[in-house]
């Protein structure tokens, strides 16, 4: 890879943070203009302008098949965002597409730049199964993703509640959008993380081949349980089984439970034994 095109990537990279952070500001509306709004198309321009160079000169499959569509991928989701209108869709979805498509980049990088003892198996693969990794990887981005927006509008539902009965609702109010707002945002957030958890999950389980022992089989069944406690919830929402105060805590058991598969499957990658002989 070309030094000024790895800069210009961690460049790109950094100007997107900076740009979602920006959007946090709630007290200074040229900042989220400059920043926010400028910031991110001038990222996306810089993004494009290295993707389209990337795929065009450095681009060689099957050994950068799964960084380039894994950028190409993140470059997608922050095309779809300016061309859908941010002002049109909610903050959280903003929130949710941002980072989706910052780690997916930074999963680009680190694949394309780092040395992943994990992924030092692909040499030996066929095309049809770096297809099947570029979907497993970003559903279970995806899923991730989605899951930590469901987990984080549930916290704001809870703190919400204890600002009711302790009477600070408007300090709330003007702050966080409304109790059955958050509430909509977490379940629909669980729904499409669900989807995107299950083809990850499916396709996860098919590329791992006959590897069921050890560690491998501690993040098989890690991701099993995280995805069958998300299925309960969506079976609860639908049925109205438990109270609604379990259905605001659950995406945050679920999310905690997430969080320890994907520490598992780093430290998967970056296991030396991993390397192909």
């Amino acid at each position: 890879m070309s030094p000024w095109w790895e800069l210009g990537i961690w460049l790109s990279l950094s100007l997107y943070l900076v740009s979602w952070g920006a959007t946090l500001s709630r007290h200074n509306p040229h900042l989220q203009e400059a920043l926010g709004n400028r910031g991110l198309l001038g990222a996306w321009g810089l993004h494009t302008l290295l993707l389209g160079y990337g795929l065009a000169i450095l681009a060689s499959w099957p050994h950068t098949l799964v960084p380039d569509l894994l950028n190409l991928t993140a470059w997608g989701a922050v095309t779809w965002l300016i061309l859908s209108g941010a002002t049109r869709q909610t903050s959280m979805m903003q929130a949710i597409v941002r980072v989706f498509a910052v780690l997916l980049l930074g999963v680009s990088v680190a694949v394309s730049q780092y040395h992943l003892p994990g992924l030092g198996i692909l040499e030996e693969e066929s095309w049809p199964h770096h297809a099947f990794l570029i979907i497993h990887i970003v559903g279970f981005i995806a899923g991730y993703v989605l899951f930590g927006g469901a987990c984080v509008a549930s916290i704001l539902v809870l703190y919400q509640e204890h600002l009711l009965k302790s009477k600070l609702a408007l300090l709330f109010q003007r702050r966080f959008p409304s109790l059955g707002s958050l509430e909509r945002m977490s379940h629909q957030a669980t729904r499409l993380g669900f989807a995107s958890l299950s083809i990850g999950l499916i396709l996860g389980a098919i590329l791992g081949g006959s590897v069921r022992s050890g560690e491998a089989s501690v993040r098989l069944v890690l991701s099993l349980v995280s995805w069958m406690v998300y299925a309960l919830l969506l079976i609860n929402l639908q049925l109205h089984l438990t109270s609604r105060r379990w259905v605001t805590i659950w995406p945050i058991v679920g999310f905690v439970l997430i969080l320890a598969s994907l520490v598992l499957e780093i430290r998967h990658l970056l296991n030396p034994s991993l390397m192909p002989s």
